[in-house]
Parts: C-alpha cells; sequence; structure tokens
C-alpha cells in the first residue's frame, strides 16, 4: 500500500511540474539601432532566422517619413507603432509586433515625442492574457536630458497603474557603463518604477570608443539578456528573454505613493555643505555623495507598496487621475535639479516650485 501511495505521490508530482512547464511562455524582445530601416531590412530579416522566438522588435533611426516606413515590412510583424520627423533627416522610433499577437497603439504616449530629445513608438499587447506595454526611443547625443527625464517621468506614471509587463528599449546616447549623472538619474527614475536595466555589455564599439548607449529595460524577472553582433549598423541588437506565467492572474501591481512635502521636508534638514567639503575637481564624488543621500531619502519616504488590482487592463487611462500624477512627478523632478544645481540656497525652492509648475 504504501508503495502505491509513493507511487501516486510520485505521479502527482511530475504532474504538477508538467503543467507548471506548459503555463510558461518564453518572450523575447529585440532592439536594433539600424541608421536606415530601407539599407537594413534583408539583414534583419535574416537575423530574425536565428532568433524565431521575437515577439517584440523596436527600431531606432529607421530615418523613414510616416510615408515611407508603412512601405518596409519586416517577415511575420506588423508595424504597430512608429515616431517619424516631418522635418530634418534620419531619427525615428518604430515597434514591429508578431502577427500573432494582439495589440493596440499608446497614441497618448507618441505624442509626448520631442524631436531629438524623445522619439517614442509605444504599444500596448495582449499575449496569452498577459498585457505589455512596448516603448521604442531614440534620443539624440545632443538631445536636452531635462526634457527626456520629464518625459520619461510622464509616460511611467501613466502605465504604472496598468498592471501590464513592461519594455522600454532604444538607443537612449546615455553611457550605462559609466557611472555619470545622466545615467544616475535615468536608472534612478526607472528604478522608482521597479523597471531595471538589462543589458550591461558595450553596444558601441568603434576604434576610438567602446559604450553602453543601447538598453533594454523591464519589470519582469527573471531574464536572459545578451547583444548581438549584426552587423547591421556601428550598435549591436540586444536581446531579451523573459518566462512568463500565462496562468498566474495579474492582480498585483507595485507603486509609489508620493508625499511631495514630506520629501521636501527631509531635503531641507540634509546639510548639503558637506558637498563643498569634497575638492571641487572631484565631481563624480560630488556626485555620489549627493546622489546617495538623495536616494535614500527616496526610498524611505516613498517606499515600493504592493497593492491589488481589480482592474487588470482597461482603455480609459482616468484622464483626471494621470493629470494629478504629472504634477507631482514634475515637482520631483523640479527637486531633483534645484538640488543638483548646487545650492544656492533653493534658489528659493527653485522660485517656489516654479510657480507650480507653469511650464
Amino acid at each position: 500500500m504504501y508503495q502505491l501511495i509513493a507511487l501516486d505521490l510520485k505521479a502527482a508530482r511530475k504532474e504538477k511540474t508538467t503543467k507548471q512547464k506548459e503555463s510558461l511562455a518564453k518572450i523575447a524582445l529585440l532592439h536594433q539601432n539600424v541608421q536606415s530601416l530601407g539599407n537594413s531590412i534583408n539583414e534583419i530579416n535574416q537575423m530574425l532566422m536565428d532568433h524565431d522566438d521575437c515577439k517584440f522588435i523596436c527600431i531606432t533611426e529607421h530615418w523613414k517619413s510616416q510615408d515611407q516606413i508603412i512601405n518596409y515590412g519586416i517577415r511575420n510583424f506588423k508595424l504597430a507603432s512608429c515616431f517619424c520627423r516631418k522635418e530634418g533627416k534620419h531619427g525615428g522610433s518604430a515597434v514591429f509586433v508578431s502577427l500573432a499577437v494582439q495589440c493596440l497603439e499608446r497614441s497618448d504616449i507618441r505624442s509626448l515625442s520631442v524631436v531629438g530629445s524623445f522619439e517614442c513608438a509605444a504599444v500596448k499587447c495582449s499575449l496569452n492574457g498577459m498585457n505589455f506595454i512596448i516603448l521604442s526611443i531614440y534620443r539624440t547625443p545632443s538631445g536636452n536630458m531635462h526634457v527626456f527625464l520629464e518625459k520619461m517621468e510622464q509616460i511611467l506614471s501613466k502605465i504604472s497603474d496598468d498592471s501590464a509587463s513592461v519594455f522600454i528599449a532604444g538607443d537612449f546616447n546615455i553611457d550605462f557603463s559609466q557611472d555619470s549623472p545622466n545615467k544616475q538619474l535615468s536608472c534612478s527614475l526607472l528604478n522608482s518604477y521597479n523597471i531595471q536595466q538589462t543589458i550591461f555589455q558595450f553596444t558601441r564599439i568603434t576604434s576610438a570608443s567602446e559604450s553602453c548607449i543601447d538598453n533594454i529595460f523591464t519589470n519582469i524577472s527573471p531574464f536572459v539578456s545578451n547583444v548581438i553582433n549584426s552587423s547591421i549598423s556601428d550598435h549591436t541588437a540586444q536581446k531579451i528573454t523573459v518566462m512568463v506565467d500565462m496562468n498566474k492572474p495579474a492582480n498585483a501591481v507595485k507603486k509609489r505613493i508620493l508625499n511631495n512635502e514630506r520629501f521636501l521636508c527631509r531635503l531641507k534638514s540634509v546639510d548639503w555643505q558637506n558637498v563643498f567639503h569634497i575638492p571641487q575637481n572631484d565631481v563624480n564624488e560630488q556626485w555620489n555623495y549627493f546622489s546617495n543621500i538623495f536616494q535614500s531619502i527616496f526610498e524611505q519616504v516613498f517606499p515600493m507598496k504592493t497593492f491589488k488590482v481589480t482592474n487588470r487592463f482597461t482603455d480609459s487611462h482616468h484622464p483626471e487621475k494621470i493629470k494629478n500624477n504629472i504634477k507631482e512627478c514634475k515637482d520631483r523632478l523640479d527637486v531633483l535639479y534645484v538640488i543638483s544645481n548646487s545650492d544656492n540656497s533653493y534658489k528659493p525652492c527653485y522660485n517656489k516650485e516654479k510657480s507650480t509648475i507653469n511650464y
């Protein structure tokens, strides 16, 4: 009898393991800066033959107009969203989605694009009951960093209520291999929404330099990421692969509750003069000192909390709530810029939060 019970338990465990494996789906996303989609479409199709698990492809620097880009198709994919420049050359971003995946363009996000500083294509997708938001972003080397952060903050605020898995891919022209202020600001902002960097290898290697200016960010874990020497441009392709449980209900979301008054109060209580005790020629050390204190206060005042979601994904994006969140986010960004501008006694609190965000 005991042997029969043991066999039954073993069979039950095996059946459970099999069902768990069957419920897991492998989903991959690929990003490539192409520097002209017209010159690289054949190479992209060839590359995808070795990466048939890709469901999403993010393209940057497609260099095409709205009328031109619709004439360039990737095999077994559809153009789901694109940003094209109306004036000037080059630039642009696009998201291609597998024909097997239902998707809808997030035009409310794409419309936030600013030429040079934040060129964004955006879609929301549904795959076997799971919801995804995909962003493809291009920023030029001379793009305005303040505009980039402001637009990113607005978008993160929009999508934080959607309880969706997020992929943000692109050529940001921010070297994520260097501990610079631009890298710190970008990663801190994304991390505050539980979205993490996944690419750490160099993505652009020339005879004069090596840099990690292309990246993919996500709120999904675990993941596997790698770069692909595609020879399509002087940038590598980047790929992320995740395993998602299609049977697991997405009934919870992690987010931060903002309390700007308390945050400002805590920041004002810090003796920022200590920053200037560090030698002036050691700018990196000054930045690290400031950044560590700022991040510590941020985590204490805005802890990440888990909330139950009653409606997983809807087409109504709660305009009033978004409006309030955007204002709060702008306040936070202004605080950051006030202090990083190096004191002046906070320029009385950055002219009273720039007259309550009169942008």
